[in-house]
């Protein structure tokens, strides 16, 4: 595929040949957007597909097998020590490790004052800062987790939040990514005003390793198909395929 991104004097241009993930005429939206309302099901006109009746801000809805799943996927890297979970939201995956009793104890960052400030917020430490300017010291985490996060940057802030992540893992951390597929079975992700870029699989493990994580460390796979939730019910775990799910679940480790 070649390198999407391309670094001149600290300065980052998207090469044209790989923006078809790009959707046009989107830009990234503020923090404000990002508020109980958008968790809460408030937004569906804008194509935001949270449930309306406002049951993804409660931890212990139908939304606990997805944040049980990402946990166990975490966990199988026998990650200990500190993991910082970057835009956060509401904060079900550090409310779920500590059910789940995992080695690592999870820090939540968001660019939303609002969800932070509130009650609901289940992360116990936190920062106010977003995911291109982490406020954070250098070799800081054994783990960063990117979940449902890039698609609303723009290819130049991925490669921004990507060297940050690089920044504040230790050596050897590992980065966890969660992201729409461009190249799934349904268009569903295109019509979610918030989303702003939409890569595939290949062009995602070309900008990892364009920003300093081990191509041979890389580990993907896809989830999100339409008999999902009765395998799930079934099996007690999630169905995942190497491609055309509706989301790409990539894993890498830093390269130094």
């Amino acid at each position: 595929m070649g390198t999407i991104f391309k670094i001149i004097n600290k300065n980052y241009y998207t090469d044209n040949h790989f923006t078809r993930g790009v959707i046009p005429k989107r830009e990234p939206l503020g923090g404000d957007y990002y508020d109980i309302g958008y968790y809460g099901g408030q937004k569906h006109n804008q194509g935001i597909n949270y449930p309306r009746d406002g049951s993804y801000l409660n931890p212990e809805s139908s939304v606990k097998y997805k944040f049980i799943d990402l946990n166990k996927w975490v966990n199988k890297y026998s990650i200990n020590g500190k993991v910082l979970d970057i835009g956060s939201g509401p904060g079900h995956f550090c409310y779920w490790s500590k059910k789940l009793h995992t080695n690592y104890k999870v820090f939540g960052c968001d660019i939303s004052k609002e969800l932070l400030n509130h009650p609901i917020n289940n992360n116990d430490d936190y920062k106010i800062c977003s995911a291109t300017s982490l406020d954070y010291e250098d070799n800081s985490f054994n783990a960063v987790l990117l979940f449902d996060i890039l698609e609303h940057l723009s290819p130049d802030e991925v490669v921004h939040a990507l060297q940050e992540a690089l920044r504040v893992l230790k050596p050897n951390g590992y980065i966890f990514i969660r992201i729409p597929n461009r190249e799934t079975w349904t268009r569903a992700t295109w019509r979610d005003q918030a989303h702003v870029w939409l890569p595939n699989l290949s062009e995602l493990k070309d900008v990892l390793t364009d920003n300093g994580f081990e191509r041979k460390t890389i580990q993907k796979t896809t989830r999100g198909f339409p008999f999902s939730p009765t395998y799930y019910k079934i099996f007690h775990k999630d169905f995942r395929f190497p491609v055309l799910g509706s989301s790409i679940m990539l894993s890498a480790r830093k390269s130094y």
